[in-house]
């Protein structure tokens, strides 16, 4: 029986024993798709904000008010979190099933949208207790800052550990949900952190190892359009009269090309991995009756 280790969970999307030719066809089925779905709200959105410059410079300032256009947010979004489905279920069946590339929505897609809501309960219940704190310390904190820029950041950075701490440590012990839901073929969600027993620090190392170059390539990527950004967003309403608003909707292209494409060219890599991590962690559960000598492997 092959030993598990944190380097097999790392490498497992390499070392699975699916089908071959999965990788290639999955990545570039998520490249085009949401490529595709991405270039169509971006111009929705780029659009509406030419819309927004133009009447700025007319004086109309009704449609740069915050919260104007956030539909253009919310509607797509029943969309995108369908095909993150499909793409998960695509890959978590040929990580534990050993199933051949495909893409549908049926049964597997529809337990993986209870683990969803599952995911989105405990961000819910995460922001909900942060709000409370604040609203029950917040004014202490405040009155407690100090002039000093840096003892203000170091107060701050403190006081957000706990919640950063609580944030990763459910975020780890749940990880394996949608693998154990789709090993299981029913929707399974607290009984994740059984399997994480016992793997948590290495489930976690592997996790930040794949995590972390892909956010310094955010950091990358936002020092380059911070600027653009703020550009856009820093000037009094009483300014906006001088910009030349195909000037202006011009760098907003330029920011939406630039972070669209980083996303869709990353996002299905990391994806990828993470569930390669989460579906090694199922595949090795000491207490699945369905493992066999060929595909079940136990951490050490």
């Amino acid at each position: 029986m092959e030993k598990f280790s944190f380097s097999s969970a790392l490498m497992h999307f390499r070392n699975s024993q699916g089908p071959s030719g999965f990788v290639w066809k999955w990545l570039l089925a998520y490249v085009l798709i949401f490529g595709l779905a991405n270039t169509i709200t971006g111009m929705i959105s780029l659009y509406a904000s030419y819309q927004a410059y133009e009447a700025a410079a007319q004086g109309d300032f009704r449609f740069t008010r915050p919260f104007s256009n956030i539909w253009l947010s919310i509607l797509p979004l029943p969309f995108f979190i369908a095909i993150t489905v499909m793409f998960e279920a695509s890959a978590l069946r040929w990580y534990i099933r050993r199933e051949s590339f495909s893409l549908r929505f049926g049964k597997d897609e529809f337990r993986l949208l209870g683990v969803f809501l599952c995911w989105g309960g405990i961000v819910i219940l995460l922001i909900v207790a942060g709000v409370l704190f604040f609203m029950i310390f917040g004014d202490t904190i405040i009155s407690n800052m100090s002039r000093s820029v840096a003892a203000n950041l170091i107060i701050t950075s403190l006081l957000a550990l706990p919640f950063i701490g609580l944030a990763i440590y459910v975020a780890v012990s749940f990880m394996t949900a949608s693998a154990l839901t789709i090993r299981e073929n029913k929707v399974l969600f607290i009984s994740s952190k059984r399997i994480v027993s016992g793997k948590f620090w290495r489930l976690l190392a592997a996790a930040l190892v794949v995590t972390l170059p892909f956010y310094a390539l955010d950091v990358i990527v936002d020092l380059f359009v911070v600027p653009l950004v703020l550009q856009l967003t820093n000037s009094p309403p009483q300014d906006w009269s001088l910009y030349d608003p195909t000037n202006v909707f011009q760098s907003e292209v330029v920011v939406t090309v630039v972070t669209v494409g980083v996303f869709v060219l990353t996002a299905p890599i990391l994806q990828l991995i993470m569930l390669g991590i989460t579906s090694k962690a199922a595949l090795t559960d000491p207490d699945w009756v369905g493992q066999t000598d060929t595909i079940a492997e136990t951490f050490e």
